[in-house]
Parts: structure tokens; sequence; C-alpha cells
């Protein structure tokens, strides 16, 4: 006697995921993402990102830092400070290994030290955030 094959159940929509970079290689890495798990936006400045933020109300943010760049940790007070943000979960990317603690201080989940490792460490550090909700 056979067992019946276990059906899929409706596939959830896909999560979005805002990115607030200037590098090309983050955005080469977010294009990679896998489009039926995330939708993602992108933002270049501060208040745009502020702005997307309100607007799609992503499930993650990625936040990029730059040497010296303290402006990115203003970011993510800003964004937590939003209505219905405030456990807007993060990964941050940063320029030096020693920034982590400091990304960890400004409500980071995950932190990637730049330059990517590969491009599959965006995808993995969202997965270990998001997990259950996909």
């Amino acid at each position: 006697m056979s067992r019946p094959e276990p059906q899929a159940g409706p596939q959830a929509p896909p999560l979005g995921v805002h990115v607030f970079t200037d590098d090309d290689r983050i955005r080469e890495a977010a294009r990679s993402l896998p489009t039926a798990r995330y939708v993602v936006t992108y933002s270049e400045t501060a208040p745009d990102a502020i702005d997307e933020v309100r607007k799609t109300r992503p499930a993650v943010a990625v936040l990029e830092l730059r040497v010296g760049d303290y402006g990115g940790f203003a970011l993510a007070k800003d964004i937590h400070a939003l209505p219905s943000m405030g456990n807007l979960p993060l990964v941050m990317l940063c320029d030096r290994p020693h920034d982590r603690w400091l990304c960890h201080q400004a409500g980071a989940q995950q932190v990637i030290v730049k330059p990517l490792p590969d491009p599959m460490a965006l995808l993995v550090a969202l997965d270990a955030i998001l997990a259950p909700a996909l």
C-alpha cells in the first residue's frame, strides 16, 4: 500500500527586504535573493530609507555602514522610532570587524563584515533572522 504524497500548502507571500547601500556589490547580492521568498527595495540616502521603510513596511532592513559613518547607526535608531517598526530586524554591513559590537548595540540581529565573503552571506543572514516566517 503506497502512502499519498504530502501536499504542499499555499506558498507564503515573499517578505519585504529594504537595502540601504550605495555599494554595487551589495546591490548585486540583494538582486540574487530568491524572488519567491524576498521582495527587495533599495535606497542610497537616509531620508529615502526612512520613506521607503515607512511606505513598504519590510520584514527586515539591511543597512550598510562605511568607515566613520555613524549616520548608519542613527538611521537604525530612526527606523526603529517609526510607528510599529520598533522591532524591525536589522542586518548591518560594516567595514571593520571590530565594529560588529557597535552594530549589535545599534540593534542588528546579524552583522556581516564587508566585503561580502560570498553573495550567499546575505541570504544566510536573512534566513537566520526570518526562518520562522519562511
